[in-house]
């Protein structure tokens, strides 16, 4: 008879990867030393908390209640108009950031960290996508014309995944379908 435990790894990535709950994945991973394992892997937990999130029941559109529900009362950085980099020009973006906000947590098992956020009045740090993407040489002194914000890092490092930068232009990487970047 079969267990869960002979299947393949790519199997039990793909069980944890449908979950719907963090907890759960939590709780799987302290059953046994195998799954653990799998779940240790950098790589693999950043994958399992990203599908978790998008299996997660969202309302129509992310409103400051909902969020504060899951981040906790008074996480969201919410800036002044002003506070806003002139170059992230999508008003959709815009009015979210001033009237609903980003959450500025530090969350421990993901390695996610926004806290910077309420640090420094809070300023959102443009770069050139184009060149984090290889796209463009660092060494083009030309303006960039393509650009993406800072709003969270993921293990003390600044890496820019498609779910954490806000992209601006035709790059349709992804970034701007969450609800954060201009297109």
């Amino acid at each position: 008879m079969s267990t869960l435990l002979n299947l393949p790894r790519e199997i039990l990535l793909w069980i944890y990867r449908s979950l719907n709950n963090i907890p759960d994945a939590l709780h799987l991973a302290q059953s046994c030393k195998l799954l653990s394992c799998i779940f240790d892997r950098p790589q693999n937990r950043l994958q399992i908390f990203l599908s978790i999130i998008d299996n997660m029941p969202r309302p129509p559109s992310s409103d400051k209640v909902w969020l504060e529900d899951r981040f906790g009362a008074g996480s969201l950085w919410q800036p002044e108009e002003s506070g806003i980099p002139s170059a992230l020009t999508d008003s959709g973006t815009r009015t979210f950031l001033t009237t609903v906000g980003f959450p500025a947590v530090k969350l421990q098992c993901a390695g996610f960290d926004s806290t910077h956020l309420t640090k420094d009045a809070g300023s959102l740090e443009p770069y050139d996508a184009d060149e984090l993407y290889g796209e463009r040489y660092p060494d083009d002194d030309s303006p960039p014309t393509n650009l993406c914000f800072h709003f969270g890092s993921v293990r003390d490092d600044r890496r820019f995944p498609e779910e954490l930068c806000s992209a601006v232009g035709d790059a349709g990487r992804g970034c701007g379908e969450a609800g954060y970047g201009d297109r």
